[in-house]
């Protein structure tokens, strides 16, 4: 595999791919939501939630420390010798399982050829000489009207008398 300098310009991170070899699934939680990878799966993970998952994937000893936390696998019971491998402990076996790499592309500039014409999408392509093989009198012509239906003239109703006006009560008892 070919080593890249992660700070070089023309490099850029975007992912960190988990495969799991283990005998269970790898189960996390990120901002409360659970993440499971099942047995021989593998997933691609955002660099934050990467970095809460595994801590410094450039770095082995330091993403081991951080994985061996997260999991539980600080314990006695796996800082002691595995049984299969007396020279590794049993956290350094589960921990050798999990395949975490970066996920890692080459950024380079694309030059066009400005003299050339680009070439259409064959969908839309399709959908052009399938709608232009009508005549264009045709499509530029109106449909038929419907026959209309005269309308009613409404009129106006009359306007009810109006009722006389009165004076005040208070006005003719002040007199």
């Amino acid at each position: 595999m070919e080593q890249h300098e992660i700070t070089a310009p023309d490099v850029r991170l975007h992912y960190v791919r988990l495969t799991n070899h283990l005998d269970v699934p790898f189960t996390d939680r990120h901002d409360g939501v659970p993440v499971s990878i099942g047995p021989g799966k593998s997933d691609n993970f955002r660099l934050d939630m990467a970095a809460h998952f595994f801590g410094n994937v450039m770095d082995h000893g330091a993403s081991f420390r951080h994985v061996c936390k997260r999991q539980g696998w600080n314990t006695p019971a796996h800082l002691k010798p595995s049984e299969t491998n007396p020279d590794k402990t049993v956290a350094e076996l589960l921990f050798s399982k999990l395949e975490i790499k970066p996920v890692i592309y080459k950024m380079v500039e694309e030059r066009p050829d400005l003299e050339q014409p680009i070439p259409a999408d064959p969908a839309f392509a399709e959908e052009a000489t399938a709608r232009h093989a009508v005549p264009i009198e045709e499509r530029q012509a109106k449909p038929p009207r419907a026959a209309v239906r005269k309308k009613r003239k409404w009129t106006r109703r009359a306007k009810p008398a109006a009722a006389p006006a009165t004076a005040p009560v208070e006005a003719a008892e002040a007199v």
